[in-house]
């Protein structure tokens, strides 16, 4: 019987590094392993929701009914703790995606956790560093996670004969570093210069933008493996700012230059000394290094995380799939329902929290 990978995913219409890569991840399962193996997108909060703001065909399921025998689950690692009893319960084989070893805990401590990531059939890692918080939160399941990366499309290019002094910068990341940092280069950035913010953009839009840019400001707070300032690179920007901690395994001089987080008066020195270095062609974004980035992000590398992906599933298919029986299906509405108003009750104590922290500093 076909295997139908099957992975849920936020309903959130505006742009999300973290969802283009469901999305990319799922299409390719679907276009190269059917029909042996099919895959779908299943939105939570509304079944028949799809992002559209970059280009996608993926399947998108449209119901929360699943089937135990065909369907198997990759539940993102911020639902894990409010689903993954739900789903074992129901019979429904899973496995745990965690594109942010940060956000693995959220409000369960790593003793609810724990049952649950053991229980999974394999732990999809994004990224070395979050390879790591897996690895310090659970150990007795090093064994059992995977590495996974995405490719970077092909829009994101280096044309040198399209660049413009421009730097461009992500206002949703860490916004009130990126106010701080912006304000103060406006004032004191040559009159040739320009700053684009790239806010709620299209894919294409983004892709044009930092095509032109020749400065990318990274404001990373804590990611996996941020996708932006992967993108300014092979765009042909220099990239100033944070790594996120993920983004230290690409984080390499000369297309990026490192920021101390909170430093955002180095921060602003770094930027500006770059501006200089740019215009008197001491600097100038590494084309041999672009090449190289492109190979490790890029579609013909990504097909081997692909097909540790397919051969873990099969594995488990081989050990447990005999043994199982048809049974009904299962109906995960009223659980999806529940686990994401935990969570937005979690989103909305955590932003009142930082808010506070910021007002008593």
């Amino acid at each position: 019987m076909p295997t139908n990978i099957c992975f849920l995913c936020p309903a959130i219409p505006a742009p999300v590094g973290g969802i283009k890569v469901i999305y990319q991840l799922a299409e390719l399962i679907d276009r190269h392993y059917a029909p042996a193996y099919t895959s779908e997108v299943c939105s939570l909060g509304n079944p028949h929701f799809r992002c559209r703001w970059f280009e996608n065909d993926v399947k998108i399921r449209g119901n929360y009914l699943f089937d135990p025998i065909s369907d198997f689950l990759i539940v993102p690692e911020y639902l894990a703790g409010h689903l993954g009893d739900a789903i074992f319960t129901a019979g429904l084989p899973f496995a745990i995606f965690v594109q942010n070893g940060y956000l693995t805990c959220g409000s369960h401590s790593v003793e609810t956790l724990a049952p649950i990531y053991r229980r999974a059939a394999f732990i999809i890692s994004i990224s070395d560093d979050t390879t790591r918080c897996l690895r310090l939160l659970f150990p007795d399941v090093a064994d059992n996670i995977i590495p996974y990366r995405y490719y970077v499309d092909e829009r994101f290019y280096y044309d040198p004969a399209v660049k413009a002094n421009e730097i461009a910068y992500m206002p949703r990341k860490l916004k009130n570093h990126s106010q701080f940092v912006v304000s103060a280069l406006r004032s004191r950035l040559p009159h040739s210069w320009t700053i684009r913010a790239i806010d709620n953009l299209p894919e294409t839009e983004v892709a044009r933008t930092l095509s032109r840019s020749r400065i990318f400001l990274a404001f990373s707070d804590q990611e996996g493996l941020p996708v932006p300032p992967l993108e300014a690179a092979l765009s042909g920007n220099i990239v100033i700012g944070y790594h996120g901690e993920g983004g230290r395994e690409y984080w390499t001089p000369p297309l990026f230059v490192e920021a101390e987080k909170g430093n955002l008066i180095s921060f602003i020195s770094r930027t500006l000394e770059t501006v200089n270095k740019l215009a008197d062609k001491v600097v100038a974004p590494d084309a041999t290094k672009i090449r190289e980035l492109h190979d490790r992000y890029s579609k013909s590398r990504q097909a081997v995380y692909l097909t540790s992906i397919i051969d873990s599933v099969s594995q488990w298919k081989k050990l447990n799939g005999e043994k199982r029986s048809p049974a009904p299906l299962v109906d995960l509405t009223r659980h999806l329902k529940t686990s994401l108003l935990a969570r937005l009750r979690e989103a909305v104590i955590a932003k009142a929290r930082s808010r506070l922290a910021r007002v008593h500093k």
